[in-house]
């Protein structure tokens, strides 16, 4: 991501942090034209700044992540790796529990 692109994008970021509705944010790696499905995942913080991404997977991510809805926000960031999800809601409530954002 080129410095201005990446200052617009925290740009709105930070629209969206005040804005006061819950909202999860999904940083990935350099997007890839490569086959979705094949690769684990890799969920560290800074990752997306080293790693790389399936397209199909970044779009699969973002579907899954509808069925979680945050209290107030997720912020996460995901490459390819090699944890396996088998079970998307729970992870991503793993994640809100961890970020101490789980909506009841």
């Amino acid at each position: 991501m080129t410095s201005n692109a990446r200052k617009l994008a925290e740009q709105d970021e930070s629209t969206l942090m005040t804005s006061g509705i819950p909202y999860t944010i999904i940083r990935v790696g350099s997007l890839q034209n490569t086959p979705g499905g094949t690769q684990g995942f890799c969920f560290e913080e800074g990752c997306a700044a080293r790693g790389n991404l399936s397209k199909e997977d970044a779009a699969f991510i973002c579907v899954e992540a509808l069925e979680s809805v945050p209290e107030t926000a997720l912020v996460i960031e995901v490459v390819n790796g090699e944890e396996k999800v088998s079970d998307w809601k729970q992870h991503f409530t793993g994640l809100m529990q961890k970020q101490g954002q789980l909506q009841g």
